[in-house]
């Protein structure tokens, strides 16, 4: 678990996030953590400790941004984006373990800072990157990044007969399928899981073997858990006791929450957990 604190003394908002992988509600407090401290303040210096997380010429990169600032904020799935008063785009993506850290004192700097944006108030917004996974990159738009990289509709915003256009009749495990950041973004390991667990479905159900109610009632279970997810910050101790996370993650879930056994298994390449008693498989491919 990555946990970061900080604290500016000219706000009386103290920003703590926790998080493991960031998922889409983890990317959105990261949003918003970023919008509550880092816009509209001069970009001084911007420093690349590490240029493996820049994924964009680094002189150009210093260049486009030194003397803007960060005017505002969005987010697709798992990929954030901020906007300069010159037009570009920073895309952040974070990886395994990324995170944004702000702080003033350089003796609070995360110590895998691997690019730090200086700013003129003499705080600084480190990209912390403990793996190295995440990535930067400049833009010229959240639109045509998304189009070029083929990133599907966010799975907290996409409708029901865009996500039924999008996923129906696909050959590929349900659990595959809604990991497809093509088809919808934002939805990875633990979010999928327990969306199925809550949908009492089999994570190997294949997507063309599902009834259009089944679909549905699959979309309605994400909308639900994305929903919490958000309400919630991720904060996973304030979950409903009925999740299915609480078991998955003992030590980060709350003590109340009844136990499941839960089975785990490779679907797509990824750890899958749910449970035999309530997930069973209908059909097999």
């Amino acid at each position: 678990m990555i946990t970061f604190q900080i604290a500016q003394d000219n706000l009386s908002l103290c920003h703590i996030i926790e998080t493991f992988m960031p998922e889409l509600p983890e990317v959105e407090n990261y949003r918003k953590y970023i919008a509550g401290t880092s816009l509209d303040q001069k970009v001084v210096r911007v420093e690349i400790a590490d240029g493996k997380v820049v994924d964009y010429d680094e002189g150009s990169f210093v260049a486009a941004l030194e003397g803007k600032r960060f005017v505002r904020t969005d987010r697709v799935g798992k990929y954030l984006f901020v906007e300069t008063d010159g037009g570009e785009h920073l895309m952040m993506h974070f990886g395994m373990t990324g995170s944004p850290r702000y702080y003033r004192d350089l003796a609070d700097a995360p110590r895998h800072g691997r690019v730090i944006f200086h700013f003129e108030n003499d705080f600084h917004l480190a990209f912390n990157c403990p793996r190295k996974f995440g990535r930067l990159t400049l833009t010229t738009g959240v639109a045509a990044y998304c189009n070029k990289k083929k990133i599907g509709p966010d799975a907290a915003k996409i409708s029901w007969k865009d996500f039924e256009k999008r996923i129906k009749g696909r050959k590929t495990p349900i659990k595959a399928a809604l990991m497809n950041q093509s088809i919808l973004a934002g939805v990875g390991n633990w979010i999928v899981d327990e969306v199925l667990y809550q949908a009492r479905m089999h994570p190997e159900e294949r997507v063309v073997d599902l009834s259009e109610q089944d679909l549905k009632l699959v979309y309605d279970k994400m909308d639900f858990v994305i929903g919490t997810a958000l309400r919630l910050e991720a904060h996973f101790p304030d979950f409903p006791a009925d999740f299915m996370i609480h078991s998955r993650w003992t030590d980060a879930g709350r003590p109340d929450a009844p136990r499941i056994v839960l089975e785990k298994i490779k679907v797509g390449g990824r750890s899958t957990y749910f449970d035999a008693n309530k997930q069973k498989l209908r059909k097999k491919a």
